[in-house]
């Protein structure tokens, strides 16, 4: 009998024990859903605060600091004719969209700035058109190669002076380039002999008689010292080699180091969803150059991340005095998100998207995201031939040559290529205005 007491006693306790335990998992679920709500709240007054500051030309959700200093909303300053001269010469442009002209203004005021702008919102405007308005060159530092080729493609549309220095420049070019951005040097004489090709735009305020083979050496690289605006380089280029950066240093003791960019800045963040750890190692250029401004771009950054991209590049707050931030809101209308069922095979699910593609996006171009660079020509077969040879489509990762990547680029720009299936070494940044679908 007393066994039978004990037993239902300990099966009482046990039971209000495990009450208590549902009570604090339920209590636990409650905080979790109320810091979610705080965090939503706390998103909408930041919110409300950088619209509020933004009706009153300022940046972003802190405290005005543009209306303390300078209001960069304006087309009053010594530079503003050449803007809008230049945006209609080079790209028709003759209206601004959301903070481009703030982030242009302060940054030819010489301001380091935070650039936080939707993707299509115009955010290499914002350093490409200061570049040719300053003399000397910008410096762009670049995640990925096939970035780094659409920008210099566009630029070169525009007869826009740009240098590429990366893994895939040969050392001829990159002689070349350096000499050009480094201004003319009496001592080397004719030391640097040869002509090779390069991969530099001439602008169309270039002599247009440094292509022939009249011209001295010398010649040659005063017109391209006029003509390179914007040097691209990834990230490596910075943290790996010493021979670049010092010659980067020779360009800054001359005054030619207008200005540094660090595009698609939140790889710098490893609380960002595209960390690269050669982001982390940019600090460096702040150290180096501190009179040279510097601006940072992106289209995705929450709150945290903004401010480990500050702490990385060496940048101050963003206060009075300090780092001005500009931001647009990120929403687009045009961009609608659909899930659908993939069908059990290869064979069935290549049929699906060349239906899917010629039914919806007949005459548009795409991407397809694809788990392996294998995938990527399996898909690109397959969409070719489930389509019955109607959709032209190539096969693009890292392990492709370099000519091959630009070729498929170039192809895919042109509308001669419809579907590029590709890994993430193809898309980030890229900007073409025909894009109607994108499918992982």
């Amino acid at each position: 009998m007393e066994a039978s007491t004990d037993n239902s006693a300990t099966q009482d306790e046990l039971a209000a024990i495990e009450q208590e335990l549902s009570a604090i998992e339920n209590q636990i679920t409650d905080l979790k859903c109320r810091r979610i709500e705080l965090e939503e709240y706390r998103d909408s007054l930041l919110a409300s605060l950088s619209s509020t500051t933004t009706s009153s030309s300022t940046a972003g959700p802190y405290e005005s600091q543009a209306i303390k200093e300078k209001d960069y909303s304006q087309d009053n300053f010594s530079w503003s004719a050449d803007l809008k001269r230049l945006a209609r010469l080079h790209w028709n442009i003759t209206t601004w969209r959301d903070k481009q002209l703030h982030a242009m203004n302060a940054s030819l005021h010489g301001r380091d700035t935070f650039v936080l702008m939707p993707t299509g919102g115009g955010k290499s405007l914002c350093y490409q058109l200061p570049a040719l308005v300053t003399p000397g060159i910008t410096l762009v530092v670049s995640p990925l190669l096939s970035l780094i080729r659409d920008q210099a493609f566009h630029l070169e549309e525009a007869s826009i002076g740009v240098g590429m220095l990366t893994s895939s420049t040969t050392k001829e070019d990159y002689n070349r380039i350096m000499d050009a951005i480094l201004g003319p040097n009496p001592s080397k004489g004719n030391a640097s002999k040869g002509r090779t090709k390069h991969p530099v735009a001439q602008s169309s305020s270039s002599n247009s008689s440094c292509s022939t083979s009249r011209n001295t050496e010398q010649e040659e690289t005063q017109s391209l010292n006029d003509s390179i605006k914007l040097v691209y380089v990834t990230p490596e280029k910075i943290s790996s080699s010493k021979r670049f950066m010092s010659q980067l240093e020779k360009v800054y003791t001359k005054g030619r180091l207008a200005r540094i960019v660090v595009d698609e800045c939140h790889c710098c963040s490893n609380l960002g969803h595209d960390f690269r750890p050669d982001y982390k190692k940019l600090g460096i250029l702040r150290v180096l150059f501190p009179n040279t401004p510097i601006m940072a771009l992106t289209a995705t950054a929450s709150h945290s991340v903004i401010q480990s991209v500050l702490s990385v590049l060496n940048l101050s707050p963003i206060q009075p005095g300090g780092t001005l931030l500009f931001d647009s809101p990120l929403f687009r209308p045009n961009l609608s998100y659909r899930v659908l069922t993939r069908p059990s095979s290869n064979e069935e699910t290549f049929q699906f998207l060349a239906k899917y593609i010629q039914i919806r996006h007949q005459r548009a171009s795409g991407i397809i995201y694809c788990l392996s660079k294998k995938d990527t020509h399996v898909f690109a077969q397959g969409i070719y031939q489930g389509s019955g040879g109607r959709i032209q489509s190539r096969a693009y990762h890292a392990d492709v040559e370099e000519q091959e990547k630009e070729l498929v680029h170039e192809q895919w720009r042109g509308g001669r290529i419809q579907v590029v299936c590709a890994t993430i070494a193809f898309g980030l940044g890229i900007n073409y205005p025909h894009v109607r679908f994108v499918i992982h």
